[in-house]
């Protein structure tokens, strides 16, 4: 008899941690000021001091006011030159080339006269607009086609995060 109450209440225990940590990852406030630092269809030379191909960027770039080395793309129209815009990141992406690490955040603003895309997450963004992450990962890849890209990865909201935070 007893040996079922502690099988019961072991049950229950995992049932509320794993319930806890669900409710955790998923209140990740991804809000955050950026200030554009160039407009779409520009390109990204100075922020990496990179010698580049470019074909122009499908964003404009932005900042973090504490992390200015850690760009961001802003995927919206009518985005102004050193205006700052409260935005969502969504994921990141990362390339790996024989010469250096790269990270480049993605975000939305959160005004609506400047959304272009309806996404609040990296997973709208891999479900519903999965070509613009081709388009993205294309035009990374002519932009650094001098360099030898080892690899090319996407991160979800929590990878930003950690940059953020590092």
């Amino acid at each position: 008899m007893y040996k079922l109450y502690w099988v019961l209440i072991v049950v229950i225990l995992i049932v509320a941690c794993k319930n806890e940590q669900l409710d955790e990852v998923n209140t990740v406030n991804s809000t955050i000021e950026l200030k554009i630092e160039s407009n779409q269809g520009e390109n990204i030379i100075h922020f990496y001091k990179d010698t580049i191909h470019s074909i122009g960027l499908p964003g404009s770039i932005a900042t973090y006011t504490s992390k200015q080395d850690l760009p961001f793309i802003v995927l919206g129209k009518g985005l102004q030159l050193g205006e700052k815009y409260l935005c969502q990141y969504i994921g990141s992406i990362d390339i790996s080339t024989n010469k250096k690490d790269r990270m480049f955040g993605i975000a939305i603003p959160l005004n609506k006269e400047n959304m272009t895309i309806n996404v609040k997450s990296y997973a709208d963004l891999t479900q519903s607009q999965s070509m613009l992450k081709v388009w993205l990962k294309d035009y990374f890849t002519f932009a650094y086609s001098k360099e030898v890209i080892k690899e090319i990865k996407w991160q979800n909201e929590i990878g930003i995060l950690r940059a953020l935070n590092r």
